[in-house]
């Protein structure tokens, strides 16, 4: 039996577009091609899907870690491109953070909720710091602290924090989706679903279409590497009978 030896298929942000086009039975199957302004459409709508899906959990299979250097009594630490505390591409989350001591030894930290941290009655209590909340902004991300490292704990520890950064835009129609394999069907049903409208595509093949990008949607979130948490994804009707 014949095998190809590989497994590093791949699509561009045209060929997921041009795959959406056909179902929304804009394009003839199989055309290289598409009117400039239906890509145009495709390529806005398939942007706000990648940033809609690294929210819920694409690209965990790709994190990253950072280690960041205490500085006594600072209570926060904004993690930014430029002009941050910590030079570094904005997290879209941070997953888990842990200390780590002058001799190497790691200690878990606990994350709080974004509210948790807001009911913290003595945010400048100065110790160890055990605990962290993550608020993410449009061009940087803040990382505070508590307790706030203290003199001596600065000098013994430096926090590491694993985060997820943001995916890639497609800004041109043949960049790489930088997403796993098993996302490519997901992302081309529902971009098409998000075309449905658009196209005032009959009410059978929209149907169709919508449970295709549900079924597709639910398998890639059930088969990623690792999930924080679980999920249920229900359908949206997109279209009128």
């Amino acid at each position: 039996m014949a095998i190809s030896g590989s497994s590093d298929f791949k699509l561009n942000g045209l060929q997921v577009m041009l795959s959406a086009l056909e179902e929304v039975n804009r394009i003839r199957p199989g055309s290289p091609s598409a009117e400039p302004e239906d890509l145009n459409v495709c390529k806005r709508e398939l942007n706000m899907l990648l940033k809609m899906y690294q929210n819920m959990g694409m690209k965990l299979w790709q994190t990253a870690e950072k280690e960041i250097t205490l500085t006594a009594s600072q209570r926060t630490y904004t993690l930014a491109p430029s002009g941050g505390d910590v030079i570094m591409d904005r997290p879209v989350f941070v997953r888990t953070a842990f200390r780590r001591d002058s001799n190497n030894i790691d200690t878990p930290m606990t994350k709080l909720a974004w509210d948790d941290y807001q009911d913290l009655t003595n945010k400048y209590n100065e110790s160890i710091p055990i605990q962290f909340a993550y608020l993410p902004d449009i061009d940087k991300g803040t990382l505070y602290l508590w307790p706030v490292p203290s003199t001596s704990a600065a000098s013994e520890y430096t926090v590491i924090i694993n985060y997820v950064d943001a995916i890639d835009d497609v800004d041109n129609f043949t960049d790489d989706l930088e997403v796993e394999q098993q996302w490519f069907l997901a992302l081309k049903w529902n971009l098409a679903a998000e075309l449905i409208n658009k196209y005032d595509v009959p009410v059978q093949r929209a149907a169709r279409i919508e449970r295709n990008a549900f079924r597709w949607l639910e398998e890639a979130m059930n088969t990623d590497h690792e999930s924080e948490t679980s999920m249920y994804i229900e359908p949206a009707q997109r279209y009128s009978q």
